[in-house]
């Protein structure tokens, strides 16, 4: 497997974001099931999320870098290429999001889905904007800051609500 092979395939979630239907959302649902398997094997710590969410973000820009430069796609309304496929930064985004959250709390897990899905959907003010950056700048960070809205609204509702 070549190098941009290999970029593509984790640049679409190891496969998540091929979904034909709603591949961000799929996308964000297969990071959920990786976070959790890993987490079954893998001490469930905030040292361990913390690297989880940089080992998806650093090589995650570089690998939709890689695979933005080689496409020739149709561009968004923007002029920018963000092809659906591509859902690492779905990944990135949900890691943030479950940050401080546990794999033992199923409640928590399914508040944040709803939480960061809204705020990568409806891209709120500084979300459109580090979206507007484009290249792979403009594909992970929309998600990145979507992902802290959505961390600090599942932060206020764990002690205010739930």
């Amino acid at each position: 497997m070549n190098i941009l092979a290999l970029s593509r395939f984790i640049s679409a979630g190891f496969g998540s974001g091929y979904s034909p239907v709603a591949p961000g959302t799929t996308g964000t649902l297969g990071a959920i099931l990786f976070w959790v398997l890993l987490f079954s094997f893998v001490p469930d710590t905030l040292t361990n999320r913390a690297l989880l969410i940089g080992a998806c973000c650093v090589p995650g820009m570089f690998l939709v870098h890689l695979v933005v430069e080689a496409m020739e796609a149709p561009t968004d309304n923007s002029g920018h290429i963000d092809p659906s496929w591509i859902v690492i930064d779905e990944w990135a985004g949900i890691f943030i999001t479950l940050l401080f959250t546990s794999v033992s709390n199923p409640l928590h897990i399914a508040a944040g889905f709803v939480f960061f899905r809204v705020f990568d959907i409806g891209k709120p003010g500084p979300v459109k904007y580090v979206e507007s950056f484009g290249g792979a700048a403009g594909i992970m960070l929309d998600d990145i800051v979507a992902g802290c809205f959505a961390l600090l609204l599942l932060e206020g509702c764990t002690a205010y609500v739930f």
